[in-house]
C-alpha cells in the first residue's frame, strides 16, 4: 500500500549571552492566517522532497520540526538567521512571531480521545557550555528539551541512548558533530464516530493505473461528510471528524483514476491548501466512505531534505549558533520517528443516517461522485478544527 503524509531537561554550565525575552501579544485572525501559511508552506516543502526520496509510503510530522528550528532561529543573527526565518515563514516582527509560537504550542490539548505522544530533544555534547536562558526558552516555549551526553567520549553509548529515548531503529546515527536534534511522535486517535467492525473487508489495493499491488482492510461507513474536488491536483478530498466534538479533522486526498499521485504532490502549495479547506462542503445525502486500517512508521534523518529546501548554515557555521553555547552547537542531523495508527474505534457507535430524498444528488461537484474509496495511493493529514493546522 502506498500512502503519503501531509507527528529531560539537564542543564550544563552557563554562557552569558542574552536571549530575547518572551513578548506577549494578542492573537488576531491575520496572525492565524499567517501562521497557517507558514506551516503549510514549510510542510509542503518537506513533503515533496520526502516523496522524492521514498517509495511513496511515509508519514511526517512537520510542526515539531518547525518548532525546534524556530527555537534555534530565536538565538541567531545575520545571514544564518535570515535563512532560517525565510524557510520557516517567520516575519521579522517579534510580536507576530510570538503569536505564531503561541498558536503552535496550543494546537494539541490533552484528552483520552486523541493521543499524540511527543518527544522533542536536543542532544548536545557534555563539553558544551550552554546558554541557560536559551535552554529555558527552548524548553518552556518550544517544548525542546536539552540533554547533555558524551557524544565525543562515548558515541556508541549515546547512539544506544538516543534510539532508546525516541524508540528509533535508524542506523547508523550521524554523530559526527557535537549535537543532534531528535523528534518522536506516536498518533492514535478515536474517530468521532466509529467505523462498524462488521463492515471491515479485506480488499484489493491498486496503483494509479488500476493494477493490483496488494490488499488492505477497508473500513467502511456511510454518512454525510464534507468533501471538495481540488482541480489543481486533480483529486477528491474527504474530511472525517476525529475526537470529541470533531476537535480534529483527518483529510484524505484521492487522485482521480489514472492520475499519478506524484503529479498531485508536485502541484500542492500553501495556496492550494487554503482553497481546499475553504471549499469543503457537506454532502446532502450519505456518501460511501472507505479507508484502510493500518499502522505506518517512518524514521528518517531530515537534514538532507532541510538542506535541499534552503537550510545550509545550521550544520556547519559556528557563528550561526554561537549564542546557544560555547563552543557553538553544530548538529550533525535531525532525526524524526513518526508513527500513525488508524483503526475503526470511535467515540460514538456508528449510527446510520436515514434521509428521505427524491433525487440521489450529493449537492456537490459531480466529479466527486457518490463514494470515496481509498483503494489506491492517497494523501492524508490531521488538522486541528480551529486553525486547520497541525
Amino acid at each position: 500500500m502506498k500512502v503519503f503524509v501531509l507527528l529531560f531537561a539537564l542543564l550544563s554550565a552557563t554562557v552569558q549571552e542574552d536571549v530575547d525575552s518572551v513578548v506577549i501579544c494578542g492573537v488576531g485572525d491575520d496572525n492565524i492566517e499567517g501562521f497557517r501559511e507558514a506551516l503549510y508552506d514549510f510542510n509542503m516543502k518537506l513533503y515533496k522532497k520526502l516523496a522524492e526520496h521514498t517509495h511513496g509510503h511515509f508519514v511526517i510530522s512537520a510542526p515539531p520540526l518547525w518548532q525546534s528550528l524556530a527555537a534555534i532561529a530565536e538565538s541567531m543573527d545575520g545571514v544564518a538567521r535570515q535563512e532560517l526565518l525565510q524557510l520557516l515563514g517567520l516575519p521579522e516582527d517579534e510580536c507576530t512571531r510570538q503569536t505564531y509560537y503561541q498558536l503552535a504550542s496550543s494546537r494539541e490539548t490533552f484528552g483520552l480521545d486523541v493521543t499524540m505522544q511527543r518527544k522533542h530533544v536536543f542532544f548536545i555534547d557534555e563539553g558544551l557550555n550552554m546558554n541557560t536562558e536559551w535552554v529555558n526558552l527552548a524548553s518552556t516555549q518550544f517544548n525542546l528539551h536539552t540533554i547533555p551526553v558524551p557524544i565525543k567520549r562515548a558515541p556508541k553509548d549515546v547512539a544506544y541512548l538516543i534510539r532508546h529515548i525516541i524508540s528509533s531503529q535508524l542506523a547508523p546515527l550521524n554523530l559526527q558533530g557535537n549535537s543532534l536534534l531528535a523528534d518522536e511522535i506516536d498518533y492514535n486517535g478515536l474517530w468521532s464516530e466509529a467505523f462498524p467492525e462488521a463492515d471491515i473487508i479485506r480488499s484489493p489495493f491498486y496503483d494509479h493505473e488500476g493494477n493490483q499491488i496488494g490488499s488492505v482492510d477497508l473500513m467502511r461507513i456511510k454518512r454525510r461528510v464534507r468533501m471538495v474536488f481540488v482541480e489543481q491536483i486533480n483529486a477528491r478530498v474527504v474530511e472525517i471528524p476525529v475526537g470529541v466534538d470533531g476537535r480534529y479533522r483527518m483529510l484524505f486526498g484521492i487522485p482521480v483514476e489514472g492520475h499519478d499521485m506524484r503529479k498531485s504532490i508536485e502541484k500542492v502549495t500553501a495556496t492550494v491548501m487554503f482553497e481546499m479547506v475553504a471549499g469543503l462542503k457537506e454532502s446532502e445525502v450519505p456518501i460511501d466512505v472507505a479507508i484502510p486500517r493500518f499502522v505506518t512508521t517512518t524514521e528518517s534523518d531530515v537534514r538532507a531534505v532541510l538542506e535541499q529546501v534552503g537550510l545550509k548554515s545550521l550544520w556547519t557555521d559556528a557563528s550561526a549558533t554561537r549564542n546557544i553555547s560555547q563552543p557553538a552547537v553544530m548538529p550533525s542531523g535531525f532525526v524524526q520517528r513518526a508513527e500513525i495508527t488508524l483503526d475503526s474505534h470511535g467515540i460514538d457507535s456508528y449510527n446510520p443516517e436515514f434521509i428521505e430524498f427524491t433525487e440521489y444528488s450529493t449537492g456537490l461537484d459531480p466529479k466527486l461522485g457518490h463514494e470515496m474509496i481509498a483503494n489506491r495511493p492517497f494523501m492524508y493529514g490531521l488538522f486541528d478544527a480551529e486553525t486547520y493546522v497541525l
